[in-house]
């Protein structure tokens, strides 16, 4: 099983379910995914500062409003992938998380 870890002083982070329901985000070359536990919102990288109002429709059509988007996951330090990380904690409330050789 995996498990998301969260810092210590946050609420826990939401948890897979055997209702998992994955949907990529099309954010041009950049792979994002949208993933929807019952604890709410996951997504996989940001894509882009330049693509920010895209992928903000894009989690709103999603069903994915602010504050139900609980964790952003970056894969790597690279800024077509962490280019939203700041706004979407800002708007969404997420919690971001990155490996810390990548931060």
């Amino acid at each position: 099983m995996v498990q998301l870890l969260a810092p210590s002083n946050t609420s826990p982070a939401p948890q897979p379910s055997s209702s998992l329901r994955r949907s990529p985000l099309g954010m041009g070359r950049v792979k994002c995914y949208l993933i929807q536990t019952a604890a709410g919102h996951v997504l996989i990288d940001t894509g882009g500062s330049n693509a920010r109002k895209e992928m903000h429709a894009q989690l709103e059509r999603a069903g994915c409003m602010p504050g139900a988007l609980k964790l952003v996951l970056l894969t790597h330090g690279d800024f077509d992938h962490i280019g939203n990380a700041a706004y979407l904690r800002a708007t969404f409330g997420a919690n971001i998380a990155m490996h810390r050789d990548d931060s």
